[in-house]
Order: C-alpha cells, then sequence, then structure tokens
C-alpha cells in the first residue's frame, strides 16, 4: 500500500529565512522517515519554490515509499 503524506502549502516565507520545521512538517498515517528537498536550513531565494519530501515507511514490507511537493511562496 501507499502511504497518506498530509502536507498543507506553508506560509509565504520571508526572504533570508531558513526552512525549517515551520515549512518542512510533513505527516504520514504510518511510522517512517522523511527526506526533505531543499534541506532544513536552506535559504531560499526570492520568488515561489517547490519543496518535495520522500517518504519511507518503516514497514517496507508492506508499505512502500511515496513522495509529495508543495508550493511555498517566498516573499
Amino acid at each position: 500500500m501507499t502511504p497518506v503524506i498530509t502536507w498543507p502549502d506553508p506560509d509565504p516565507i520571508t526572504y533570508g529565512t531558513p526552512l525549517s520545521a515551520t515549512q518542512l512538517n510533513a505527516t504520514a498515517n504510518v511510522p517512517g522517515s522523511f527526506a526533505y528537498s531543499p534541506d532544513s536550513g536552506t535559504i531560499l531565494g526570492a520568488g515561489d519554490h517547490t519543496l518535495s519530501v520522500i517518504f519511507t515507511p518503516t514497514d517496507t514490507t508492506n508499505y512502500t515509499g511515496a513522495t509529495k511537493s508543495v508550493l511555498a511562496p517566498h516573499r
């Protein structure tokens, strides 16, 4: 089965603010780990950016990995 990732589009990010758990806050309906791109601590340039996550479930026998992207407005 494919896990369900929930990740709302973040509020606008003020220029110069590094990405943190405020923006990189995806959740899934099963236990596992998240790998974000760009990484936490990255400072984005002006304009809108796509943030992506790859989710790896703990139970890889019954679940496959999943991905999701959101739009992060950057002001």
